[in-house]
């Protein structure tokens, strides 16, 4: 199995499994989504909001963008708002991602960061971050949901693989 495919099999899932998050996350009521859970972002909301902000960032980054921002918070703070991030997010990494040959992984992107500072980094690696920054994330999402007693269950890569049989 090539890197490529690699990266894109923990993409989606992360995709997968954060799927299952937001369908537990349907039976919290709303001020549950949004109170502070004592995770580092806070709230289950700004616990999805940062990984899908951030993975927005990096992926702008591969693509030969720097914004000079994080991305934009929505106008609703509810689960769909969130949901509709997401599924963007997914079609554009997951396109970047197909677009990607091999030897590619190895090239180096140059970008700025939110700072203005001059930064670069292979885009191999910069893919792994994503996956394994959101999968953090998502972790603690995953633990949020469970205090509340909205467990999304099982989340793990066998998991996966045997619902994409």
């Amino acid at each position: 199995m090539d890197s490529v495919t690699i990266i894109r099999s923990l993409f989606e899932h992360n995709y997968w499994a954060l799927d299952r998050i937001l369908v537990a996350t349907a039976g919290l009521r709303p001020e549950q989504f949004r109170t502070d859970a004592g995770m580092p972002h806070g709230s289950l909301w700004a616990t999805l909001f940062h990984a899908v902000g951030a993975e927005w960032l990096w992926i702008e980054r591969c693509r030969g963008r720097s914004p000079g921002s994080f991305l934009p918070e929505p106008e609703s703070r509810g689960l769909e708002a969130i949901a509709q991030l997401w599924e963007s997010q997914r079609r554009t990494a997951l396109a970047l991602i197909d677009s990607v040959e091999q030897e590619a992984l190895s090239h180096i992107i140059y970008y700025a960061t939110l700072g203005g500072l001059s930064q670069s980094n292979l885009l191999g690696h910069i893919l792994l971050h994503v996956a394994t920054h959101t999968a953090q994330h998502r972790a603690e999402a995953a633990q949020i949901l469970t205090q509340l007693g909205h467990s999304p269950h099982d989340l793990d890569f066998d998991e996966y693989i045997e619902a994409a049989l």
